[in-house]
């Protein structure tokens, strides 16, 4: 649950919340106490790893104090000392542990689905998801079919951000991309899905007219056809 919590008050991705060690946390000056940085290792935008600082509110603290506390608890027992100051650290770093030390630094990828029930894609899903990116073609995609699974993945907590930031208009894109740590606005436009997003509040608030645009576009799409035969 620390683990979700950071990556969503963070928007880190997976391997930079790994890389979080007691230290991680810094005071934000001029922001009259509300707000912190989080300090951790990325390699995403670098040749070799180096220190970035996300920034986030204080409410970031209490999912780091919780893993804090069970570091004072585990780490005079961690085996590999380069471990013993990261929040989280793999069983197999444990004396308990009979792994060797290649895989102490391994961390499970299924530390979200065994804990959830299952989310089963629904047709409502589906739309939601050709709202939001009307291009990609949901429905030929297997892993996307009607009553199958949702995978869930810490990434997508940076994606879900970006598309709801995207429909509040409440964040400016130099904003975004420095809160992504992304090296160019490019790629802060393709998590945002710019008017796609736009497409999607349009369905809230005018699902007549949404529903009109898409049986255009569909018509369109079957006049090209009987045109090309």
């Amino acid at each position: 649950c620390s683990r979700s919590l950071i990556h969503m008050f963070t928007l880190m991705r997976d391997q930079e919340a790994l890389s979080l060690t007691t230290d991680c946390v810094e005071p934000v000056r001029g922001w009259n106490n509300e707000a912190v940085y989080v300090l951790g290792i990325s390699t995403k935008l670098n040749s070799s790893p180096v220190v970035e600082k996300w920034i986030t509110t204080d409410a970031v603290l209490q999912p780091i104090n919780v893993l804090t506390s069970i570091n004072k608890v585990i780490a005079p027992y961690v085996r590999n000392p380069i471990l013993r100051d990261r929040l989280m650290v793999g069983v197999a770093a444990l004396p308990i542990s009979n792994c060797g030390e290649a895989t102490q630094t391994q961390i499970t990828r299924k530390w979200l689905e065994h804990k959830l029930p299952p989310i089963y894609l629904t047709e409502d899903d589906i739309v939601e998801l050709e709202m939001i990116d009307p291009v990609r073609n949901w429905r030929a995609d297997s892993r996307f079919k009607k009553g199958k699974p949702w995978r869930l993945t810490s990434h997508q907590f940076r994606r879900s951000i970006a598309v709801f930031a995207g429909q509040t208009g409440l964040i400016t894109l130099p904003s975004l991309k420095r809160l992504l740590h992304h090296l160019t606005k490019v790629m802060s436009i393709y998590y945002m899905k710019g008017c796609s997003a736009s497409n999607y509040m349009l369905k809230i608030l005018n699902p007549k007219l949404a529903d009109e645009m898409k049986a255009a576009k569909q018509d369109r799409k079957s006049t090209r056809l009987n045109s090309s035969h």
